[in-house]
Parts: structure tokens; C-alpha cells; sequence
């Protein structure tokens, strides 16, 4: 009982502020109750990649043409299926909507025609891209 009657003030404080804490939660929650919230849908198209052949290291993707429209997002993406870009500087590969593929000088880009093949060489993923 002597803490609360030496701190009194800051119990009060503290109770006040837990309660208008809580209270501006509860309002917040109840204001937004009754909207319907659209369904949130990204699309991008796809960058045009030019095919290349180097030595056999890169080849048409069979079933896909470069620049083609996107998938329906209810598709499942197959990585195995999507041509992926390296620089002939570096030991990363890229994705075709990595934002760091975009930086790559058209004359230091090599393909490949999956992420597989890409990693077989000795290539891994850049920081900057997911899949």
C-alpha cells in the first residue's frame, strides 16, 4: 500500500494512459468493422529479355515466350521455367523483375534458361531479388 500512496501520481498516469490505449483500439477496431476491404491484387508486366545462345548456355524457354503477358497470379510460378540473367562481372544471377537485372550493360549479360542451370555454373542469387 505504501507504493502506491508514494507513487500515486505515476499509477494514475499510467492507468490513465492504458486506458485511453485502450480505448483508441477498441474505437479503431469498431469504426473499421463494418468496411469491406478490396481484395489486394499486384500485376507487372513482364521486361522484354533478349534471347541469346552463348556457347549453349542459354536457350529458349520451351512453353514461354520472352515478353509474353503475365500468368494469372492463380497460376503456380515454376522457377525451373523462368530464364534468368547474369553479368559476365559478377557471380550472381538475376530474375527478370530484379530491380538490379535492370542495371546490367546488355553487352555483360549472359542467360540461362533456369535458375538451375544458372547455380550449376556457379552463380547464386543476388541479395536485392527473390523469388
Amino acid at each position: 500500500m505504501n507504493f502506491i500512496k508514494t507513487y500515486q501520481r505515476d499509477v494514475v498516469f499510467a492507468v490513465i494512459l492504458a486506458l485511453v490505449f485502450v480505448s483508441g483500439y477498441n474505437i479503431g477496431k469498431i469504426k473499421g468493422a463494418g468496411e469491406e476491404k478490396p481484395d489486394l491484387t499486384v500485376t507487372a508486366p513482364r521486361p522484354n529479355l533478349p534471347e541469346a545462345d552463348l556457347s549453349g548456355q542459354a536457350s529458349k524457354v520451351e512453353g514461354l515466350e520472352i515478353g509474353s503477358p503475365s500468368l494469372p497470379s492463380t497460376t503456380p510460378i515454376d522457377f525451373n521455367n523462368i530464364q534468368v540473367v547474369v553479368s559476365k562481372n559478377s557471380d550472381r544471377y538475376h530474375f527478370p523483375w530484379c530491380p538490379s537485372m535492370a542495371k546490367i550493360k546488355e553487352e555483360n549479360k549472359i542467360f540461362f534458361k533456369n535458375e538451375t542451370e544458372a547455380q550449376k555454373a556457379g552463380y547464386v542469387l543476388a541479395g536485392n531479388c527473390t523469388k
